[in-house]
């Protein structure tokens, strides 16, 4: 991407200096070295770094002001007015987080049938700014600013009326499918130069020719029972999308087959068919791990450009990893950068120096000096049958006591990741679904659909048998509590206005459960349900292959979580 600092900026500085100081020595030398960066060409000018490095020191000898934060070397992803511009794979993109965080409130409000003047104007602020990246959501804004015509103060209430959340579900589409990504968009064709021409009648329905194609068509008889011809965003959209399924092959997209080919694709290709691939690409992981992975290549191309001297790639990793043990990093903070330096450098076609000798002889060396036992306690049977008890003291409402006696038991005797159990928020549908759960007289099944160590969904059966005389027994939660209220598609945990158990509200009661028996709830945590279970089989003398059977345990990782006193 190259250096960041204009050639206005140097021009500026140097004019600066030399009216400033005049008369000291070495200042002829510096200006010098400026302007032969700036004239005489890239093929005999300095490294970038180096003399951004020098400028550095000069405005530090003189007392002249930088913004660090503004200065910033030779890099190839950049973050820039908040969208993240990669010249590795030519995209502009919303950082991840943007995406996760407007999904999760464009989710939110389409649930919504009111909205006060305030959060409505800051949707749409947000909305505004993903259109850099995703154009075509602009057609979908315009009835949300219509609806604001008439509130004038911000706590007025906007009614939600049904096209306004369906225009809210096709932005979640984009965001969902999408993924905040767009290849440099090429300059704007318009109609004439493209030979498309299209003619919308609310009555007799619409045409279309293109390059001397014609094609005409009726609205479907369902859309005037519907009342849908009055929606003019979709009677103009429609022969847009027609005349794309239509006419797709017809007109080259600028800059495809260079794309294509970076990532070893046949030029024949259609361009929709490597929308496709990408998009492939895209689901072989999740978001949080894509965010993981990028910021770890973002921080291998920073460490590149702060170097001086070139070296191997092999041993600028070498040095990348002593300074990251300097730095105090922990053994799965630098396991998962490695994951993600050598993701980026095999998407890429680059050799995976992660790999080489003397960085794995470096790394092992690590792991093996790197002794920290988890500190998170475990929950075991004893606790769970007083945290049973403690919960009509912290609840609310029978309901609720019932709810959460349930989730506590179906965390601790099916060794339950949360994820697999709550949701991930109160207007956000996930974890255990009614219909994945079966009650039975002696016994309760659960049908896991996904967890993190099935992530082609497979699926597999947990089975929790009664125990006679518990409160907390899993038979006997589940018969009180019922299968609460929606229908057989909606979360098992929900509360009695609807709204889901999420893993925050957990975690906050258990936490307040805790408490309220006298314990601190400082080393407990949602996971402490599932790493009860390990001790609680080690005390009843069960061996390795069982335990791992029952908490779903792929490798002897559930060992670190025993110990001795709690055994």
């Amino acid at each position: 991407m190259g250096c960041s600092l204009s050639r206005a900026y140097f021009e500026t500085f140097s004019t600066f200096l030399e009216w400033v100081v005049k008369d000291v020595s070495g200042l002829n030398s510096c200006i010098h070295y400026l302007d032969d960066f700036l004239y005489v060409g890239p093929a005999n000018s300095p490294d970038c770094s180096v003399l951004l490095h020098a400028m550095e020191s000069v405005a530090k000898k003189f007392g002249v002001p930088l913004a660090v934060e503004k200065t910033v070397g030779p890099v190839t992803s950049l973050s820039f007015l908040g969208i993240l511009i990669d010249t590795v794979e030519m995209e502009c993109r919303l950082p991840a987080e943007k995406v996760v965080d407007l999904l999760e409130l464009v989710s939110r409000v389409k649930r919504l049938h009111k909205i006060t003047l305030r959060e409505l104007q800051s949707l749409l602020g947000k909305l505004n700014f993903a259109l850099r990246i995703m154009p075509m959501g602009r057609a979908f804004c315009r009835r949300l600013s219509l609806a604001m015509a008439g509130a004038k103060s911000p706590h007025h209430f906007i009614r939600l009326r049904k096209e306004l959340r369906d225009d809210l579900g096709i932005w979640a589409q984009f965001l969902e499918s999408y993924n905040g990504k767009s290849v440099w968009i090429a300059p704007v064709v318009n109609a004439s130069e493209l030979g498309l021409c299209i003619d919308v009648s609310k009555k007799q329905g619409f045409a279309i020719l293109f390059r001397g194609s014609w094609f005409e068509g009726k609205w479907p008889a369902s859309w005037r029972d519907r009342n849908l011809l009055d929606n003019h965003t979709l009677i103009n959209l429609f022969p847009i999308v027609v005349s794309v399924a239509l006419w797709v092959g017809s007109v080259p997209v600028a800059g495809s087959s260079g794309i294509a080919d970076r990532f070893g694709m046949p030029s024949r290709i259609k361009e929709s068919s490597f929308r496709a691939v990408k998009k492939l690409i895209g689901q072989s992981l999740s978001t949080r791990t894509w965010s993981s992975y990028e910021v770890a290549w973002q921080q291998w191309e920073e460490w590149k450009a702060t170097m001086r001297d070139p070296l191997e790639s092999d041993s600028l990793l070498l040095l990348l990893v002593g300074h990251c043990w300097e730095e105090g990093w922990s053994v799965p903070k630098i396991n998962n950068f490695m994951a993600g330096l050598a993701f980026g450098f095999k998407i890429r076609g680059l050799p995976d120096v992660t790999k080489a000798t003397l960085v794995r002889q470096a790394l092992k060396g690590w792991r093996k000096g790197w002794k920290v036992r988890d500190c998170r306690r475990p929950i075991s049977y004893g606790l769970l049958l007083a945290l049973g008890q403690l919960l009509g003291s912290v609840c609310k409402s029978p309901w609720e006591v019932k709810l959460f006696r349930l989730a506590f038991s179906l965390a601790f005797f099916g060794a339950l990741r949360l994820v697999e159990l709550v949701s991930p928020s109160r207007f956000v549908s996930g974890g255990l679904l009614k219909d994945d759960v079966d009650l039975y007289s002696d016994r309760v099944e659960v049908f896991i659909c996904f967890s993190k160590t099935d992530q082609f969904r497979k699926g597999c059966k947990v089975v929790l048998f009664a125990v006679a005389g518990s409160d907390m027994c899993p038979v006997h939660c589940l018969s009180e509590f019922g299968l609460g209220v929606g229908g057989f598609k909606s979360p098992l945990l929900v509360h009695e206005d609807g709204s889901f158990l999420s893993r925050f509200q957990l975690i906050a009661v258990l936490k307040k459960c805790l408490k309220a028996g006298g314990i601190s709830p400082k080393d407990f945590s949602g996971h402490s349900f599932r790493i009860g279970a390990a001790p609680e089989t080690a005390r009843r003398g069960l061996g390795d292959e069982l335990v791992k059977k029952i908490g779903r345990w792929e490798s002897i990782r559930f060992r670190s979580y025993i110990c001795p006193t709690w055994v």
